[in-house]
């Protein structure tokens, strides 16, 4: 018996209500999918890559747990009905190919139930180790500029088409691949083990996951796409998953102090992330200095001492036991840590001269704390950083 493999999902996710039990040459949908490798794995879903045998093409085919669309369930998805809005919704507008496209889906019925599959283009690695091919490991300014502008678009496409991403982070941006013979290459090169073809009694815990990594740099990464991808947190704008959203340390204001939210929580996301990207760090730690644990007041206390302090509007929509714990009437914060404000300067440590002075500039214009003062996504794609700088 093989056991689990370090870093993968656990043996405890297939029961009924849970993950398939993919098995490598299983094939799907009237034998139209074969499983080649695996390539990822979720809370909610596994992901595999795949040969069409109609079309003679691979695939990523993402196979979601039996719980996310059993009628049983207390909590609601929307990625199915999402991807298939954006995969058609305005195919001219300039983001549309820097958003994941859904290929096909059906439904499989196993002995977990029955499970949601998507079969969506195969990407490149992510942007969280994709800037390890420098040192130090942060994306290069021309790169990252491009980069963002694509993650822009991909924005101004999906608000305009009422959806909100809401889990922009490294993680969940994919370099796209220019040239799929690579993944020939890539199966020559990732040869699977004999024993884990002869034994359907295999859980997938036990298959290591083999993502696509590096095999999609064919030539000179300046002329990369990224897209947007894993929509499974996505939300409608009027109509929305869950209120507490976002990678706990990229949450916008409103989240964080649990106020209404819509479209411009993904562009404090994104600017949280794109700083990540361009310097390699963390704006937010939100630890208690006391407890070393996540401080919803700590975090509030951050934000104020970067991009100034919430408004009371925003205040008088929020969860009012937060807003008793972490704010004066007036607004300011109380009794902080550490007084005064911080310079977001001496947060960039990685550019200078002119590109310094307006990449802080963009992240000031990016990160408003008042939701209806943050610009669009449109809005920013002129912005004077993402203009092209000698």
């Amino acid at each position: 018996m093989i056991g689990p493999v370090d870093g993968e999902e656990s043996p405890k996710c297939y029961v009924p209500g849970g993950l398939h039990p993919v098995h490598l040459d299983d094939e799907y949908h009237h034998g139209r999918y074969r499983v080649l490798r695996k390539l990822g794995h979720g809370r909610y879903s596994t992901v595999w890559l795949v040969r069409d045998q109609e079309k003679s093409i691979y695939q990523a085919l993402k196979i979601l747990s039996a719980e996310c669309y059993s009628p049983s369930s207390s909590q609601q998805f929307f990625e199915l009905a999402i991807l298939q809005h954006l995969s058609i919704a305005r195919p001219s507008h300039p983001g549309f190919h820097s958003v994941l496209q859904l290929r096909d889906h059906f439904e499989l019925t196993g002995p977990n139930g029955t499970h949601v599959c998507l079969v969506l283009d195969p990407m490149g690695e992510s942007l969280s180790s994709f800037p390890t091919f420098w040192d130090p490991a942060i994306i290069p300014p021309p790169i990252a500029k491009r980069f963002t502008r694509q993650l822009l678009w991909a924005l101004d496409y999906a608000h305009d088409a009422g959806v909100v991403h809401t889990d922009i982070k490294p993680d969940n941006i994919m370099v796209q691949i220019r040239d799929m013979s690579i993944i020939d290459h890539y199966l020559a090169e990732n040869p699977v083990e004999p024993m884990l073809l002869n034994d359907p009694a295999i859980l997938p815990c036990s298959i290591a996951s083999q993502d696509l990594g590096s095999y999609h740099l064919t030539g000179d990464a300046s002329d990369l796409d990224i897209c947007l991808g894993d929509w499974g947190a996505a939300s409608w704008s009027h109509q929305h998953l869950t209120p507490l959203i976002q990678p706990v340390l990229l949450r916008a204001p409103e989240v964080v102090i649990f106020a209404p939210w819509g479209p411009p929580v993904d562009i404090w996301n994104m600017g949280a992330a794109v700083l990540e990207l361009v310097d390699g760090v963390h704006m937010f730690d939100a630890r208690n200095g006391r407890t070393g644990i996540y401080d919803v007041k700590k975090h509030v206390e951050e934000m104020v001492r970067l991009f100034g302090p919430f408004p009371r509007s925003l205040l008088d929509q929020a969860r009012q036991d937060i807003v008793a714990r972490c704010f004066h009437e007036d607004g300011s914060v109380i009794d902080p840590e550490r007084k005064g404000t911080a310079q977001l300067e001496n947060w960039v440590q990685h550019l200078d001269g002119e590109e310094k002075v307006a990449f802080v500039a963009f992240l000031r214009v990016v990160m408003a704390i008042d939701p209806e003062k943050r610009r669009t996504a449109v809005e920013l794609i002129d912005e004077p950083w993402l203009l092209v700088w000698q």
